[in-house]
Parts: C-alpha cells; structure tokens; sequence
C-alpha cells in the first residue's frame, strides 16, 4: 500500500503555473536570461514523466493476479487504490489529455498480456463504479478497436477484445444483452453466400473461445439466447462445415491415445460442450470480480446497441485451419501435478494462455521463458511445464507455417532449462523420445522441423545425447525415417562442429552411419595424362585459373572473357562433358568459402552461358554441382540456388533432374532435393513481390510527378514513360506464368510418378504405401498448402489435372485433401480481369483493353459469376464486331479517347476475328477481383 501511496504523491500534476514557478526557484540562480520555451519543455518532460509513472502502474497492477490465490484481500484493496488514483487524474487542464492517455493504455496493457485480463477487467469494473462517464468512453473505444482490428485483419487482437468483453460482463461493466448482441453479429457470419469457409470459421471460434469467460453468467441471466447461439453454431459445425483438409494439416498420419482427429475448431467445440454438461464451471480463470462483488453491483452497466462487422473482400486473409497436436496424456506423467483430459475446458485455457505469452514475447526469449516458468510456478496444480512443452511442440509443427520462426522456439526451451534446470529437461528428453518413436508416423515436414529444432539443442549441450537408445533404429532399411533421421542429424551435426568431435562422441555402432568428411569431390584426376577427361578438364583449369588470377588487373576484362570463352569451346566438342568439366572447375577454384565460391560463379558462369542454353546441358550442370558437393549438402543447395538466380538453369532443368529415375528413387534419403526445389520456389516468390513493389513504384512516382506539374506548371523530374511500366508489368507476368507452369509440371509429373508407382505395385502384389510413397504425397501436400496464395488463382488448371483418365483414387484423394485448403482461403468472386493482353493483336493495337480491366459483359451477356471458360466461349462468335462492357482498372496510361464512342479498327490480312476470340492467347483472362479501382463508371468498347 505504501508503494502505491509513494507513486501517487511523486506524480501528482501540477498546472502550468506552478511548473514554471517550481522550475524557476530550482534553477534561478543560474538560469539568467533561458527564452520561455524552456519551461514548456519543462512542462512536456513532466507531462511525459507523469504518463510514464501512470502506465508502469497500470502494468504494475496487472501483475498483482498472480497474487489472487493466497491474497484475494490485498488484491482486492489494491484494485480499489488504484482506480482512485487513476480517477483522480482526471481533473485539472490536462484532464483530455489524461483521460485519452489512461483510456489507451488500459486497453494496450489488456491486449499485450492477455494472461492478466481479470485484473485489468477488475480495475475498469472499480472505475466504473467511480467515474460512469469515463467507462462510457472506454466501452466506446473499445468497440472501435474491436471493428478497427477486424477490418485490419488483426485476428488475434480482436479475439482478445472478445475475450475482455467477455471478462467486462463478470465485472457488471457491460450488460449481458449488449454480449449477447456481440455474438450474434459474429455467428451471423455463417448465413453469408459466396465467401471463404475460413471466414465463418474464425468468427465462429472467436464467440466460442470467448464463452469460458461469460458463458455462466449468459446462463444466468439469459439462458435462451445462449441455447439459441449454441443451436446456430452447432448447425454451422455439423453440417455447412467441411473438413476435408484436415489430413494434409495433421503431424500424425495415423491415430495415436493422444493424437484427437480433429482441428482446433472442431476440438473446441467438444471442449465447450464438456463445460456445458458441467453447468458451465472451470477451474482455472481467476475470478477476482468475486471479491470485488458488493463495490460493481452498485454500478451501472454499459450498452453495446450495434456492432460493423467488414464485408469479406478478395484482400482479406482469414487464419487457416490448424489440426490439433497433443503429445502428452496421464500416463506419461508418473508423479506430481495432473494433465488435464484434452477434452476438457481447462485444457484449452491453459494452452491459451501459453499461446498468448508466446505472442506477447515473441521478441524476447528471455523474458518470454520467464513468464512462462512464472506461469508453472502459480498454477502448481497443473502439469504445465509438460504443457508449455506441448504447445512449443504444437507451433513448432503447425502445418503449414509456424506462427513464429523455429529458433524462437528452442531459445525459448533452452533459457527454461536454464531456469529449471532440474525440471524441464527431463521433459524435453522425454518428448523427444516420444516423437523419435512416432517419425515412421509422422508428417515428413514435420520431421525435418524436428530434426532442425533437435540438432540446435544438440548444438547448445556439446551432442550429448543417450545415443544407446537409438541404436535399433540403425538395423531398420536405409529408407526407414528413424535411420534417415539419425543420418540427417549428423549431417548436419558435422556443419555445426567438427568431424573428429562428433566421431568420438558417438558409440562404435554409428561409425557404419557416420557420413564422409565434408569436403569438396573434384571428379578428375589433374595429375593422369592417360585419362583423356582429366587431361582436358586440367587444361579447362589452368585457363580459368589464370584469367581468375590476373581478373582484377585486367583492363580489358570483356575481350580477357571472349579469349577465354574460345579457349574453353576449343578443348571438346562434346557439349555435355564440356559442360560437366567447366562446372567443376568453376567450383574446383572457388572451393574454399562460400564467398569464393559465389565470385567464382559469378564471374566465370557468365562468360559460359551460351553453352548451357539447351535443357539437357543444364541438368548435366546440375549433376556436375551435385557429384562436387554432396558430401556437403548446404553448399550443394547454395549453388545450384545460385545457378537459378544467375540465369544458368531454370525450373524445367530442375524438374528435369528431380524425376530423374535415379534421382526420384533418392527422394526419401537425400532431403537435399527438397530444400533444392523449396530454394527455387523461394526466388520466384521474391522476383513476384520485388517486380510488384517496383511497378507499383513507379507508377505512384508517375502519378506524383505529374500531380505536381499539374498544380504548380513545371515538371519536378522526368517520369516514369509508360514503356517502362509496360516492360515492368511483362516481367511480373512472365514471373507469374513461370511460377503457374512450374506447378502445373510438377504436379504432373508427380500424379504420373505415383500413379505408375502404384500400379507396379499392384502388379507385384507389394503394398504401395510406402515410405517413398507418403514422403511424395506429403511433400506434394505441402506445396499446394504452403503456395495456396499463388495457386488460388489457377486452382480450376490444377483441379483439371484429376481429369486425366485411369488416375488411381488414392492419388486423387491425397490431391483433393490439400486442394480442400484452397477452397477455404479468400478466392476471387466470379469476376472476369485481363491479366495480360497479346502484343501485336487487334486488342493491344486497338488501345481500348489494359491489364486489370474487369470484363462486365460480352456481346450485352453479363458474364458475373461465370468461369473462366464458359466466358471464353462468349467471345467465339462468327462476327466482326464484339461488345465488351468494362470496369477500368487501375492502368497508369492514358485510355484511347476513340473508344469512347463506337469504334471498329482495321484488321489486316493477317488478322482473324479468332485471333480477337482467343481468350487463352489474346486477353489472358484469369478469375479475380479487384482490389482498387480507378473509376466506378462502365464504359463499353466495340470492337
């Protein structure tokens, strides 16, 4: 109490008069003439110093929850306390300023530490018992933050602003109509048409993670709008929601005690259902508004009349489904705290208030590690530090991305062993056991993130592990997950140490497993005069080395690279094995770094390009990296992304060389093919978002400049012409169109690959589900899922890929399962774009068409609604003269002003009207939306 008396005497507020005055019986001696500005700087530091002592307060507040289970009293006259000094704020000339001050960071503190809602609940319950008119606006504001956040798609804030809501009701600050009103606004989400299913998903979880906080007094004062929220959301979930995508989300392929087979929002469902049956009591949230009870009963409750829920559009991202992962249950604790039953409430608040921790020191491993042990240490009845385990693990495995990046994750464990050195290692070690046992069972995305995490925190103990353990996994078959688990550990282990260290701490029996040295593999022998390859590949050496010895010196260095070029040329004709042989020397020289080894191809693979301009030089350039490196496989997939980028190789070479049949065989034992194809998806994304940024750019620099010229008569710079904004929007879709067809191929080739697969095995009577088999179909999953931005938009050229004849359900069922996603996440509303326009057709000479049009209706048919196909067969019409009614998008150039009457251009001998009628060639149509448009007004163009 004394430390609460202290605050609030050494932060009074002073007016502006007695400031000055303060200031100048300080510092009058020796201020002599200071302008007066200085005191009203003197005035804001005081200002500043006062909002500081006030929000170290509120924070200092929220902490005292932790206090509730063996001091409820003092809880209860701190909560008075503070709210009379927070109220008594409010007077004086900088009341507005307090007031707004006070009202944010209440709602701040309540959203960043989530774990300590009851406390900030109870303190606006207090001050609405003191100061009706500033609750009023807290409410208010309140009500904003929570439509300001939907709109803004911050779904995690806005659930929290349910869930404090939620908390309001207890504390008699919102009355239970305006809750109930809340609700119903959310769950009228499901009645919409035409919108994504994780739409309704969100919402509808939002109001049931919402109801453990309100559910009992709901059932108290107004038990029929619960039954009827309950009755809605329960339809909803049994029969409008589909969960086909559940599979290509699961960690676990197969069920295990503890594994549920369902996803968070389905598992919430049964846990709301559990506490219903239990006349909606929990065990677990604080209720410190009971000790509070007799000070909020006199106070009036607040009225929420209306809530603005946003309508969906196409630049809304909901939050993807996630399956549920539990590795712990009863039996794997042998003493001490419970764990609560996963279909239990408690099990689901206290997974939330892990998860809220996390998000709130996401930044600070340290101070995150110490919430979450302070965490364990109040609710000693409960088996959280195998929870906290649990939860790290669940993120850790959330197909398809992570909520946050997989270091976090084991920092975080690796400053709670510190911590608790004597409690959660044993759980950690015991974890891990558990899902070294589980990896035959187990997501192969999944296992590479176990794999990484495990070799960091062997990395953090010196590698020492009880390696004993995991002896009997070295005698299963070399595609088995465990071997290639522990195979990939030391890999990786190697990169991270050194070879001898890691040798002599494992036992004898893994010296069979120990990979080689990591070292480079020059392939010919520069000493053999007898070997015509090494004699030609000695000579290739010598001439690159000596021009990369004399290359900084060099004046002249474009004629020293044509010298070079015809020197190379000149050793072999053969194309291939001139390919392989320059390949390795580029690499034999720059063999020693990284570095090196990037200026080394940076340099020389240019001067070489010509040469690797057929595909099938390019895959021999990609085995020569391979036999080079692959006793390094971080190197291995450093060049060959490196080639991508320089222009060597290209996704057809690619896939090429990953279908291979000897590479394809190696696709479960060699991971490196993955990272190598991941890598390349990686580039294109890249080149997608910096070829839009630059666009756009552009075109905001052109519209700026211009703007100015207008107002003010002079140009302030050259623009941007409209030919390099042309030339930028071909880069963009040419990026598009390569990312789409390397989809499409591999897609292909991987439905050929597992069809003919199955029906070999068929016809030897093998069982085909294999573990090259399900490490292929998941990995083929995990594309679609982790691209389903990209793919959303040619979803229908994918889908139509399950037409093929003679395709063999099990193959079309694991395509469905992880195109199910897509269909959840935001596509576009049956709105026809132009994405790209044929250069040299009727369409681009007539100037009446531009990227990003929207198409109204053909030929006076409104084409609303319909496919990409059935609007292509509008355009095949035995005419000369075509109608298209347009929305005009968002384009940079100036529109022909022809077109704005009727207008029908010239067609030359070469022209066709079904050169105008191909919609494929011609416009490029593609399904869409547009998410800005320049102008409201339809104009039709009649060509």
């Amino acid at each position: 109490m004394a430390e609460y008396q202290h605050s609030h005497a050494s932060s009074r507020p002073r007016n502006d008069r007695g400031v000055r005055r303060g200031f100048k019986r300080r510092g009058g001696s020796h201020m002599g003439g200071e302008k007066r500005s200085r005191y009203y700087e003197r005035d804001v530091e005081t200002e500043e110093s006062l909002e500081a002592k006030l929000e170290e307060l509120i924070i200092k507040f929220g902490k005292v929850q932790e206090e509730y289970n063996s001091t409820p009293e003092s809880l209860v006259e701190k909560s008075r306390d503070l709210a009379k000094i927070l109220n008594g704020r409010l007077v004086g000339k900088i009341q507005q300023r307090m007031h707004d001050f006070i009202k944010k960071r209440l709602i701040y503190c309540a959203l960043i530490l989530p774990e300590r809602t009851a406390s900030f609940a109870a303190l606006i319950g207090v001050l609405n018992h003191q100061n009706y008119d500033f609750v009023e606006d807290f409410v208010h504001t309140l009500k904003e933050e929570l439509e300001k956040s939907l709109s803004r798609c911050r779904f995690n804030t806005a659930a929290q602003i349910m869930r404090f809501l939620s908390e309001l009701l207890n504390c008699n600050v919102l009355s239970t109509s305006s809750l109930l009103t809340i609700y119903n606004v959310f769950i009228t989400v499901t009645y919409e048409k035409d919108i994504p299913q994780n739409r309704a998903d969100w919402y509808i979880w939002a109001v049931l993670s919402a109801l453990p906080w309100a559910a009992a007094q709901i059932d108290q004062d107004k038990p029929k709008g619960l039954e009827e929220i309950l009755t809605i959301i329960e339809s909803y979930i049994s029969t409008k929601r589909k969960i086909l995508f559940l599979p290509a989300l699961q960690v676990l392929d197969r069920t295990y005690p503890t594994q549920v087979a369902n996803d968070q929002l389905g598992q919430l469902w049964v846990q709301v259902q559990t506490m219903r049956q239990l006349g909606w009591k929990e065990h677990y949230l604080p209720k410190i508004y009971v000790g509070l009870r007799r000070v909020l009963s006199d106070a009036f409750q607040h009225k929420i009349e209306s809530l603005d829920l946003p309508e969906h559009s196409a630049d809304m991202h909901y939050p993807l489904p996630r399956a549920c992962f539990h590795l712990f249950d009863s039996t794997d604790i042998f003493k001490g705290p419970h764990l609560s039953d996963p279909d239990s409430i408690e099990r689901f608040l206290v997974e939330q208030t892990i998860s809220g921790i996390l998000q709130t020191y996401y930044k600070d491993r340290k101070e995150c590690a110490v919430s979450l042990v302070g965490l364990a240490q109040r609710e000693s009845s409960l088996a959280v530090y195998h929870l906290i385990g649990e939860i790290l693990f669940s993120h850790m495995m959330t197909l398809p991305h992570p909520p946050y990046p997989l270091p976090f994750y084991a920092s975080v464990m690796l400053e709670i062993n510190s911590l608790k050195p004597g409690k959660f290692p044993a759980i950690l070690a015991q974890a891990s056991q558990m899902l070294f046992e589980r990896l035959e069972m187990m997501n192969c995305i999944c296992r590479a993130r176990f794999l990484r995490w495990f070799v960091i925190i062997l990395n953090n103990y010196q590698f020492q592990w009880r390696w004993e353990d995991w002896l009997p996994a070295l005698e299963k078959e070399p595609d088995h997950p465990q071997r290639c688990f522990l195979k990939d550990v030391l890999d990786r282990s190697i990169s991270l140490s050194y070879y001898e260290k890691i040798r002599k701490i494992l036992p004898q029996e893994f010296n069979s497993t120990m990979p080689p040295p990591p070292s480079s593999n020059f392939v010919y022998d520069l000493l053999s005069d007898s070997d015509t390859a090494s004699v030609n590949a000695k000579l290739i050496f010598s001439k690159i080395e000596a021009v990369n010895r004399g290359w900084k010196n060099a004046l002249n260095k474009e004629a020293l690279s044509e010298q070079l070029r015809n020197d190379v040329m000149a050793v072999s004709s053969d194309q291939e094995s001139l390919a392989r042989m320059i390949t390795q020397c580029i690499l034999q020289i720059g063999r020693h770094t990284l570095h090196f080894t990037r200026i080394s191809m940076d340099r020389f693979f240019g001067i070489f390009s010509q040469l690797f301009a057929h595909e099938q030089e390019k895959v021999t350039c990609i085995l020569a990296v391979i036999d080079f490196w692959y006793r390094v496989p971080q190197k291995l997939v450093f060049c060959v992304s490196h080639l991508l980028q320089l222009g060597i190789i290209d996704c057809n070479s690619i896939l090429s060389w990953v279908f291979r049949p000897d590479t394809r065989s190696q696709l479960v034992s060699h991971s490196y093919i993955w990272d190598i194809i991941n890598s390349m998806l990686c580039f294109f994304k890249r080149e997608l978002v910096r070829l839009g940024r630059e666009t756009q750019e552009l075109r905001e620099m052109k519209e700026r400049l211009e703007l100015v010229e207008s107002e003010e008569g002079s140009l302030m710079g050259e623009p941007p012409t409209n030919e390099k904004i042309r030339q930028h929007c071909k880069l963009h879709q040419e990026c598009e169109h390569a990312l789409e067809d390397f989809f499409f191929v591999f897609f292909t080739r991987c439905i050929s690959s597992l069809n003919e697969y199955i029906i070999k095995c068929k016809a030897d009577k093998q069982e085909f589900k294999t573990y090259w088999f399900s490490t292929i179909s998941q990995q083929l999953q995990f594309l679609i899922t982790d691209n389903a931005n990209y793919l959303k938009q040619f979803d229908e050229r994918i889908e139509s890929l399950l037409d093929i004849k003679d395709i063999d359900p099990t193959v079309s069922q694991i395509f469905h399962q992880a195109l199910a996603l897509i269909n959840v996440i935001p596509t576009p509303g049956g709105s026809i774009i132009i994405s790209s326009i044929k250069a040299g057709s009727i369409s681009d000479r007539s100037g009446a068409l531009y990227i990003g049009d929207q198409i109204i209706s053909i030929n006076a048919q409104n084409v609303q609604g319909l496919s990409v196909l059935d609007s292509s067969k509008l355009l095949q019409v035995q005419s000369v003269r075509v109608s298209l009614e347009l929305l005009p998008g968002n384009n940079p150039y100036p529109r022909n002003p022809f077109f704005n009457k009727d207008y029908q251009p010239k067609m030359s001998n070469s022209d066709s009207i079904s050169q105008l009628n191909s919609s494929t060639a011609d416009y490029g149509f593609r399904p869409g939306a547009l998410s800005s448009q320049s102008s409201n007004l339809y104009n039709t163009y009649i060509i």
